[in-house]
């Protein structure tokens, strides 16, 4: 089921209008808004020994609607988040789904980065358990993408060389009630080489990349590095969007426990902005 359910939303997202949302209007105001639909499929989930036969489904869908414009590069924003989480192996945390209501400041000083700071409503419920946890997320985001076209790569003309990354910080970094007072900083940057394939619109991006994680309480889990070396298919997606197939070979450093595992994994992740 989840299987068919992943292969609906490609399918949908390959053949969807490029028109974005229309403003409209109300109480003599014009308001922006915009529906987000991202996610991944991993295999497995996650290098961890315990994760190695483990596959991870995730799928959000984030309508966002601005408010107010508070200066040429500058808008208050509130937007909600819907989330369906599964996995193979049937973790509690892992099998949820979740919901969000929350506001925030966007600033882009640039058309390479991005920054948001706000906070959010946050509740889930696990399907198996059917317990379900609520609790105000503070949040703080920046995200990155810039390209340049340097003179020795190959199919110069065609190909480019993309920086990309994210950062996120959250607290409380989980609603369990072990975490509420453990704050999360994640980071992750991706460094590729884009080149066409054939005379398609497709593109092979062989990248390195480096994924970390820090908390407040040490947990072996979110203290980590993981660098990685891997190649993706990329696939344009009619408008605003992109899907990704990629593989890599990575390893994980947990520096809290000061263990590591490696190994290799595969992965499709998708993006679109209606």
């Amino acid at each position: 089921m989840c299987r068919c359910f992943f292969l609906t939303i490609i399918a949908v997202m390959l053949g969807t209008s490029p028109a974005l949302a229309e403003p409209f209007r109300l109480f003599n105001r014009s308001f922006d808004y915009s529906v987000e639909v991202y996610g991944s499929f991993n295999a497995p989930s996650d290098l961890a020994e315990i994760y190695q036969n483990n596959a991870k489904f995730e799928l959000y869908v984030k309508p966002s609607l601005t408010l107010f414009k508070l200066s040429k590069n500058t808008t208050f924003v509130s937007y909600a988040t819907f989330a369906l989480i599964k996995d193979s192996y049937g973790f509690d945390y892992n099998n949820k789904y979740t919901f969000a209501l929350g506001s925030e400041i966007r600033i882009r000083p640039n058309d390479t980065v991005k920054l948001a700071f706000g906070g959010k409503w946050k509740m889930e419920q696990e399907f198996a358990t059917g317990m379900m946890r609520s609790a105000f997320v503070w949040t703080a985001d920046a995200s990155l993408y810039k390209t340049w076209q340097p003179r020795w790569l190959p199919g110069q003309s065609n190909s480019e060389l993309v920086l990309s990354g994210w950062a996120n910080l959250r607290h409380p970094g989980s609603l369990h009630l072990s975490e509420r007072k453990n704050g999360q900083l994640q980071a992750f940057a991706k460094l590729a080489v884009a080149m066409p394939f054939r005379a398609t619109r497709l593109k092979i991006a062989p990248f390195l990349s480096l994924l970390a994680k820090i908390d407040q309480k040490g947990r072996d889990f979110n203290n980590r590095l993981e660098p990685a070396l891997g190649v993706e298919l990329e696939i344009p997606v009619i408008g605003d969007g992109s899907v990704a197939i990629g593989a890599k070979t990575a390893r994980q450093n947990r520096f809290a426990t000061r263990t590591s595992s490696g190994g290799t994994s595969v992965y499709v992740k998708w993006y679109k902005r209606f």
